[in-house]
Parts: C-alpha cells; structure tokens; sequence
C-alpha cells in the first residue's frame, strides 16, 4: 500500500533542508487536516511533498495538538516529466470542468488552462479568486490522492484571444496542440502513430455547446489540429482526460520512473 501524501508549506525545519534521519515539525492547514480530521497516528508513514517535485518519506513520531512531528527516511527529489502534458479545459455547468481537472492530475497532467469560450454556461472574471481558489483546490486534492509530489501548473483564465497566442507560442516551441472536435476527421490514435516525438503536447477542450466554427478556425489557423477519440461524442469532463490518456500511454509518460533519493 501506498503512503498518503500531503502537500507541506508549514515545517521547520523545511522539508527541503531535510536528510534521512532528520526530524521536523509540520503545522498549519495541512497538519490540522491531518491529524483532527484524518485522525494520525504516532507511528503511521507518510510523504510529504511541496508540489514541486520534492518528497520526503516520514515516520510520525509525535502528535502535539493540531501539530506533529516526523523523522525522515527518505528524501526524494522527482524531475520534471518529458513530454509535458497540458489540458485547456473549458468553463462547464455542474462542475464538469472540475471534475476534468482533477482526473487530469491524477493521469499526469503538467499544467492547466481554465478558458472561456464562447458557448461557455459559465463565466468568471481573471479576478475571481473565489473560484480560481475552487480549482486550485481541486488540484491540490486530486494530487495528493494520486500520491504526486510535483504539482501541474494551474494558469491564469484565458480568452480565446490570450489561447490562441498560447497555441502559437507553444508551436513555435516545437509542441503539438490538439484540439476535440465532433466532426475532426481524425482520430488522435492514427495521429500519434505518424507523428515524430515533440516535447509537449496539449489537449484543448470545448465547453458543452462546443467550440465555434471561428474558434477551431483560429485556433487551427494558429497550429492546433482538430482529433476526434472515436465514434462517441464524450462530455467536456471525460474527452480531454480521454485523450491525454492516450497521449500519456503513446510517449512512455505511465512507464514507471525513480526520483533521485538522497
């Protein structure tokens, strides 16, 4: 069984100043969860990450209240996966969007794009800190859950303006961008078996009335390509997990790799 993880900003010393056998104290938010809600246990063993690729393997050793104490056993420090994953996932009612977010965490997912489209239900402001802070949320839970150490990036909501300058930036890099289409002529898996290895690839992602005829035109005028994933026409919160499944799979993103212990 795996250790369950937490994403520690509250220890002292830092979890980056840590060595085997070093011991540390961890506080705020995250040790009050753990310890009041997950009910910790002297003895139990755990990873705490930063969300930046560093994970120190832990014994508990003390609980003191809503704080509590552990010796490292292991540090680990993960690098950056290659190729990059990156999902540009729509505005969507019922939390759909939501709920694409987070099973893109636990398959992987790099970094985020929250965008509003033009046949988005909902909106929000680039200053709705409310419910950006509901997806950063989102990630952070959906991380720990899968045990990652090294979070993806959450970015700032973007028009379709600000995406297609994305898109373009990301070509020039030598990244592919695809984007979900009903009526794409072709699928992603006979793509990926023709196409030559790139360093990253991105999933963009309509909102439940679909992506205009404007928008896929910008968005392939700016390098995207239209995929479809097969003869079903799947919901806003499963067709960018779908594909960066595939993608994940295709590029050796779910082989299994070490981070270096210390």
């Amino acid at each position: 069984m795996t250790r369950p993880v937490y994403t520690v900003g509250l220890a002292d010393p830092p979890l980056s100043a840590l060595a085997p056998g070093d011991v540390c104290r961890v506080s705020g938010n995250v040790a009050r969860h753990a310890v009041v809600s997950r009910r910790l246990r002297v003895g139990e063993q755990l990873d705490l990450v930063d969300g930046a690729g560093l994970r120190v393997s832990v014994d508990v050793i003390e609980i003191d209240g809503p704080t509590y104490r552990a010796r490292a056993t292991a540090v680990v420090r993960e690098p950056a996966p290659s190729p990059r994953l990156v999902l540009v996932q729509a505005l969507a009612k019922n939390k759909r969007d939501q709920q694409a977010v987070e099973s893109a965490c636990e398959i992987g997912v790099d970094a985020i794009y929250p965008w509003t489209a033009r046949r988005c239900i909902v909106t929000w402001k680039k200053a709705d800190a409310v419910k950006s802070q509901r997806w950063f949320s989102t990630v952070l839970s959906a991380c720990e859950q899968s045990r990652r150490a090294r979070r993806p990036d959450l970015e700032a909501l973007v028009s379709t303006g600000d995406l297609v300058a994305a898109v373009r930036a990301a070509r020039e890099r030598g990244e592919v961008v695809f984007v979900a289409h009903e009526v794409a002529t072709q699928s992603l898996p006979s793509i990926l078996a023709e196409a030559e290895a790139a360093p990253g690839y991105w999933v963009i992602v309509g909102p439940e009335g679909g992506i205009t005829e404007d928008e896929i035109t910008t968005l392939c005028e700016a390098g995207a390509q239209p995929i479809r994933m097969g003869p079903t026409v799947m919901r806003t919160s499963t067709a960018g997990v779908a594909a960066l499944s595939v993608i994940a799979a295709h590029v050796g993103r779910w082989d299994t790799a070490e981070g270096t212990h210390e």
